[in-house]
């Protein structure tokens, strides 16, 4: 029986994720503005909450677009 080989985080484990670092942000929504789910970034479970939780925080505090003009 083969073992399976675990997936990475493209983040690393220890990356702070913050609500002003606005192109790490971009890199995990869509062109529309929508946040990619946890299968397609590969992300953490921890990882995804709080990339989650920046992303809305930045869309309050008007940094980040709720709906972009243009695709980004």
């Amino acid at each position: 029986m083969r073992k399976m080989k675990a997936k990475l985080s493209p983040l690393g484990l220890n990356r702070d994720i913050d609500y002003k670092d606005l192109l790490l942000l971009r890199s995990f929504t869509t062109s529309y503005g929508k946040i990619l789910g946890r299968h397609v970034s590969n992300l953490t479970k921890i990882q995804q909450s709080r990339l989650k939780k920046a992303i809305k925080h930045a869309r309050l505090l008007g940094l980040f677009p709720f709906v972009p003009n243009k695709a980004l």
